[in-house]
């Protein structure tokens, strides 16, 4: 699809307070309210978009107000009111994310905000207790436009957050599990990403035993039908009932999330099948899925909520629109090295 369609539903989402949380179909639905979640991820894909320099304010701006007094982040602002009732570390981690790879933005107003919001709120992750939230922070830690290895203070926070994620991985695993909790649940696939990401720095080799394993262990799951099957949410997926694998409800962010932790493995390695996986994430929205049916609405540009043993979900929330954006984007970036990979 050419970019002014791709986009399309994003700017149909996006009012001047950020974009909004649900759709009722392709409709934004305007109860639903602003989260940091949807506006962390619209930022991202903000940054990846020709002349997105002012939709990235608008993200950034919503973020930076999103922060009350008392130094916490509020995740939903809906009827001119923030609510504190669905505050989470992992928004937050997003959110640090997001302001990271914004920091550098063109648009002199974004990476200003997203600069302040850093180092007002970056030091906070050394607080994080859940698996999700670290890995988030030690992206956003990974991916700064400052050199870590010069910053004591990032340096220390990376190997701790590190060291905690590696701490839940051998609480957890076995010799037939190797994962970081007992159930898989949502976004599975960060806390490897994660890990990738920080080995490319920190060339330590528990990391990197530890990003193989549980990558390979998640994709075996994943990938074995030769397409992407994520963990569904229906019941998710639990070391006690091993033999039993949820198909449904399938989640677009899962495929995001697989997609960016397997390319964060091949740039990392090398390896080609970690791009095969990559792009089969990715083909995951384009139909090669359990339903053989696209998440795409070529009309309105938006993404659908997720697979159904009756079909795609219709509605088109901010979510899944962001969840393809950014495997789009990503893959885009990497079409130059698609003939190289086919000759490996």
């Amino acid at each position: 699809m050419p970019e002014y369609n791709k986009y399309k539903h994003l700017l149909t989402m996006t009012d001047e307070q950020g974009i909004l949380q649900f759709s009722v179909l392709d409709k934004p639905d305007p109860n639903s309210g602003y989260t940091i979640d949807d506006n962390a991820r619209s930022l991202i894909v903000s940054l990846g978009m020709k002349d997105g320099e002012a939709l990235s304010a608008i993200f950034a701006s919503n973020l930076h107000r999103a922060q009350q007094i008392d130094g916490n982040w509020s995740n939903l602002f809906l009827n001119g009111k923030y609510y504190s009732q669905f505050n989470s570390e992992d928004s937050v981690g997003r959110s640090l994310l997001a302001c990271s790879l914004a920091a550098s933005a063109a648009c002199t107003r974004t990476s200003q905000i997203s600069k302040l919001i850093l180092e007002k709120q970056l030091i906070k992750a050394e607080h994080f207790r859940y698996l999700r939230a670290i890995s988030y922070a030690i992206l956003a830690l990974t991916k700064s436009p400052s050199p870590i290895l010069k910053d004591n203070k990032k340096w220390e926070l990376l190997n701790l957050l590190c060291s905690r994620l590696l701490a839940f991985y051998h609480q957890s695993k076995n010799s037939s599990w190797y994962w970081f909790e007992d159930t898989m649940t949502y976004c599975n696939s960060i806390m490897p990403c994660a890990l990738w990401s920080a080995y490319k720095i920190i060339p330590d080799k528990k990391i990197l035993i530890c990003a193989q394993d549980s990558l390979q262990f998640l994709n075996s799951l994943q990938f074995s039908a030769g397409y992407l099957n994520v963990v569904g949410n229906d019941g998710w997926y639990h070391r006690e009932n091993f033999t039993h694998f949820p198909l449904y409800d399938q989640q677009p962010v899962e495929a995001v999330s697989t997609a960016f932790a397997c390319h964060e493995a091949y740039t990392a390695t090398g390896s080609s099948q970690y791009y095969q996986q990559f792009e089969l994430a990715r083909q995951w929205f384009h139909g090669k899925n359990l339903n053989r049916q696209t998440l795409i609405d070529k009309k309105s540009g938006g993404c659908y909520d997720g697979l159904t043993p009756k079909g795609p979900n219709l509605n088109q929330g901010a979510e899944s629109l962001l969840s393809y954006l950014l495997t789009e984007q990503l893959w885009e970036a990497q079409v130059p090295l698609l003939s190289e990979i086919a000759e490996v």
